[in-house]
């Protein structure tokens, strides 16, 4: 019996068992991999495009949270304050003016930024202004760009594409619709699907776009609104 791995014969019948197993697996796997894409993308970080017609129009004005991002925005413009400083390709920037007027276009990477500080903006980029001076690749690739930790900012701005699939936290503030506002004073919020500009200064947070869901959740009320 001990042998019998060793016959042809057997052989055959094995691996043949393996490859029939094999093939159901790959069939099980495409049902599911299909199954997920049909129905608008898998869970995770692959993100398929907005339903605009799914969407209904915002501007919300609300206490700053922590906001933490991860992706790629075609254009954010910073207003720092004086001795922050940029690692532009490795190279050190320092920021000596006053006021200093940041435009990065074609950022793909990491932020971390709230009321006062920008705790993380680093990634890749095609293009930087700083105080109305153009900095580009002249190779055409993108440069590596980082801010330091900490910096204080006056405004901070994502304009048009600053995508928040689902984010949710205690604020106050308000939020107007079409025809209504709602006022909230230290109550969650939800965004589901938010696209649009999204802007801090003196001390608020500034959307204006658009929002397939939008919940409230309190003590003393639980509401949803959706398109």
């Amino acid at each position: 019996m001990e042998y019998e791995k060793y016959n042809p014969q057997g052989y055959r019948k094995h691996r043949h068992g393996k490859l029939f197993i094999f093939l159901s697996f790959l069939f099980v796997l495409g049902i599911i991999f299909f199954t997920s894409f049909y129905k608008g993308g898998i869970a995770g970080n692959i993100i398929g495009p907005l339903n605009q017609s799914n969407l209904m129009e915002i501007k919300a004005f609300l206490s700053v949270p922590e906001v933490v991002l991860e992706g790629e925005y075609g254009e954010i413009v910073l207003s720092l304050k004086k001795d922050s400083f940029i690692y532009l390709d490795d190279k050190k920037i320092d920021l000596d003016q006053f006021e200093n007027k940041i435009i990065i276009r074609d950022f793909k990477g990491n932020i971390e930024v709230n009321e006062i500080n920008i705790s993380k903006l680093e990634g890749k980029i095609s293009e930087i202004k700083i105080n109305n001076f153009p900095i580009y690749s002249q190779e055409d690739k993108k440069l590596k760009f980082s801010l330091s930790p900490g910096a204080i900012h006056n405004s901070f701005e994502i304009k048009n594409d600053a995508l928040l699939r689902d984010i949710s936290f205690v604020t106050t503030g308000r939020v107007s619709f079409e025809r209504d506002s709602l006022n909230l004073n230290s109550e969650k919020i939800r965004f589901i699907n938010y696209l649009g500009d999204l802007k801090i200064e003196d001390k608020k947070l500034i959307l204006q776009g658009n929002v397939e869901t939008l919940k409230i959740d309190s003590e003393s009320r639980k509401i949803t609104f959706s398109s």
